[in-house]
This record gives structure tokens, sequence and C-alpha cells, in this order.
């Protein structure tokens, strides 16, 4: 249903930062981590699973895009 990613970059001081940045450059909608679990989800990001394959694919081929620009 959902992943709940660690972000490990130093480059975002935040996970609201990184969830920002991803929907500015890559226009994909994640949820930051500490929204849902406090300090633990600090520095992670949650999405869904629910969309279809279709849906789902190219959304990860644009973040992986994304973050291979960053490193």
């Amino acid at each position: 249903f959902c992943i709940f990613p660690r972000i490990e970059s130093g480059r975002w001081r935040s996970d609201k930062e990184f969830v920002l940045e991803v929907l500015r450059n890559a226009h994909i909608l994640f949820a930051p981590g500490s929204g849902f679990c406090g300090t633990y989800g600090k520095d992670h990001f949650r999405s869904v699973f629910l969309p279809s394959v279709e849906v789902l694919s190219p959304a990860f081929d644009r973040l992986e895009e994304f973050l291979r620009k960053v490193e």
C-alpha cells in the first residue's frame, strides 16, 4: 500500500524540503515522513502504490532522473 524510504543525501535540510524540490522539479507529490511519524519519520518520505503501474512507472522514472541530476 505505501513505502517510507529514507532520504540519505545531505543536500536537503529536511524531508519537507526534499518533497517540495521533487514536486517542483519532477512533478511528483510525496508526503514528508515527519508528518506521519514525527521525529521517527524525519528524513523519510511516504508514497502510496494505489495508482496503476501505468501511472507509477513514469513517475518513478522521473524521480530517478531527478535524483541522478542532484547527486
